[in-house]
């Protein structure tokens, strides 16, 4: 189905933004708000491209920049307290992320009729090693 809508320019705008910096498509981005909002009804079967695309969605450069950056103040024993909190932030966003490309992961496999080991092995997707 195709449907046509007038949007602001300023939405426009911000929804190209948001796109641009996620790395995905215009189209991609705004069926994610749409699912995430409730408003599009996410329970249609996801084809392997789609579970692709949603499992190579990434965070922005700036999180990890400052996460790293965080996570070398406290090896160093410098972070302040409103680091530390910011810090602790950061890993629960991270781990939201990577919580949410795993559930994509599982149902690749599931997809394809492989197990999890597999599907990371096909993937190349290696645990991060903790700091």
């Amino acid at each position: 189905m195709t449907i046509t809508l007038e949007l602001p320019h300023e939405l426009e705008l911000q929804l190209r933004e948001e796109a641009d910096q996620k790395g995905v498509s215009l189209k991609h981005h705004i069926l994610q708000r749409l699912d995430d909002t409730g408003v599009f009804v996410g329970n249609m079967p996801l084809t392997e491209s789609d579970l692709l695309q949603k499992i190579n969605i990434g965070l922005p450069e700036e999180v990890w920049f400052e996460y790293h950056r965080l996570t070398a103040l406290r090896k160093a024993a410098l972070l302040t307290d409103p680091e530390h909190q910011r810090l602790i932030e950061l890993v629960n966003t991270i781990e939201m992320a990577h919580a949410e490309r795993m559930k994509h992961v599982v149902s690749l496999a599931r997809l394809r009729g492989v197990t999890l080991d597999q599907i990371m092995v096909d993937l190349d997707l290696k645990p991060i090693e903790d700091d």
